[in-house]
């Protein structure tokens, strides 16, 4: 059964956005454009270096997870989704059929807050952070996983645009305006100094 992106949920669909998101944005599709934009600059960053690990938090349907895969950059991914929403089974479906290319990507089906004990300090490369965009989600996601991530490693996220005013807040405010990239999909990241 097909079911159209927004039937699904009203969450990120990169690959399969509904047509509302396209025709705000003249057509193109910056879910995925603006990803693309995040990875080149990791690949600039990094140098073409590969063999670095990361976390995301909130994969829905895996369609970034796919793309962090598609990088090259990574040998292990690890999504941590409880893939507890709307539709779930049409999702849950979604995110196994777009990470089945890859042999790198480990998923964790549970909340974040209940498995951050499972990753050592200054363990991985990169943090990406799309669960609950909610304050308290949020500042307990950085929290919990900042401290995972080495330093000279970035810590990004999604929804950083008006929408979402806690993010956008709460990541100025511990992160200072001045050392944030924000990517067309209104992804954001920053180096982790110290």
């Amino acid at each position: 059964m097909k079911f159209e992106a927004d039937q699904i949920s009203n969450g990120s669909m990169r690959f399969t956005p509904p047509k509302s998101w396209l025709e705000k944005r003249g057509g193109a599709n910056h879910q995925i454009i603006g990803l693309c934009e995040l990875i080149c600059y990791l690949d600039k960053q990094w140098a073409g270096a590969t063999g670095k690990n990361m976390i995301e938090i909130g994969s829905h349907a895996g369609e970034s997870t796919f793309m962090w895969g598609a990088s090259g950059f990574f040998n292990k991914i690890v999504a941590i989704d409880p893939f507890q929403m709307n539709y779930a089974w049409a999702i849950k479906k979604l995110y196994k059929q777009n990470i089945s290319y890859f042999d790198t990507i480990t998923t964790v089906e549970n909340f974040s807050f209940r498995v951050d004990n499972k990753f050592a300090t200054e363990s991985i490369d990169f943090l990406y952070v799309d669960g609950e965009h909610t304050l308290w989600d949020l500042t307990q996601d950085l929290e919990l996983y900042e401290p995972k991530v080495k330093v000279g490693g970035y810590i990004a996220g999604h929804d950083y645009s008006p929408p979402w005013p806690d993010v956008v807040n709460l990541v100025n405010e511990r992160y200072g305006e001045e050392n944030i990239t924000v990517f067309s999909d209104s992804s954001w990241l920053v180096k982790k100094t110290s």
